[in-house]
């Protein structure tokens, strides 16, 4: 996360959510790491964290902050995104809600987890299967690593799912209703311009029963 994605709010709120099992260890076995501890990033120097960012930002104070200001401000932001993403599956109790439109893509295969390796003493965060110097023969990692999606959005999460299985059940503030899911094969940047996506979304907003209240 260059300096400048790292001011984007959105960034924060697309961070995994606090019941996904979004990092495992190389046997496969989920690790339970708090995205919203601003000493996880420090450990593993990640983002603004990072010995190269943090010499580009000291090198050009003139646009950005000194890095004491802007480390206190990436902590603000991602106790703020934990609040967010905890809020966004309060329930609703009797206020009335749209329900949603879902369109999406569920043939690319989408990253969904890291992997962290132990290199020399030293946890290595690998994001595609190749990267591992040693893997375990029984891990089926690219299973383990990616999931049906359109290439950056994984159809779990776009249903607000852990597991898609039938068989997993869900947690209490897991998935929600919506009014109708529409899956295509495409890629992420592709869904846009999609007739079908398009021909949904349009069906929808012309539907007769939008008009009455509920």
């Amino acid at each position: 996360m260059p300096p400048g994605v790292a001011t984007m709010p959105s960034t924060f709120q697309l961070f995994p959510y606090p019941l996904v099992d979004w990092v495992v260890n190389i046997n496969g076995q989920p690790l339970k790491f708090d995205l919203f501890d601003v000493e996880f990033w420090r450990h593993y120097e990640w983002s603004i964290f990072d010995h190269r960012i943090q010499r580009r930002i000291s090198n050009h104070p003139e646009i950005w902050p000194a890095p004491d200001v802007f480390e206190r401000w990436f902590e603000k932001r991602l106790g703020r995104a934990r609040r967010f993403v905890w809020s966004i599956m309060v329930p609703s109790g009797n206020v009335p809600l749209i329900e949603p439109l879902l369109l999406g893509a569920d043939c690319v295969p989408t990253p969904r987890r890291l992997v962290f390796e132990n290199i020399g003493g030293q946890s290595v965060a690998r994001l595609r299967p190749e990267q591992i110097v040693n893997p375990m023969s029984r891990v089926d990692y690219e299973t383990l690593m990616f999931a049906p999606g359109d290439g950056s959005v994984t159809k779990s999460s776009l249903l607000s799912r852990q597991d898609l299985s039938p068989t997993v059940p869900r947690h209490e503030h897991e998935g929600f209703e919506s009014h109708r899911e529409v899956f295509v094969c495409t890629e992420h940047d592709e869904l846009t311009s999609n007739d079908d996506l398009l021909d949904s979304l349009i069906e929808h907003l012309l539907a007769p029963e939008l008009d009455e209240p509920r």
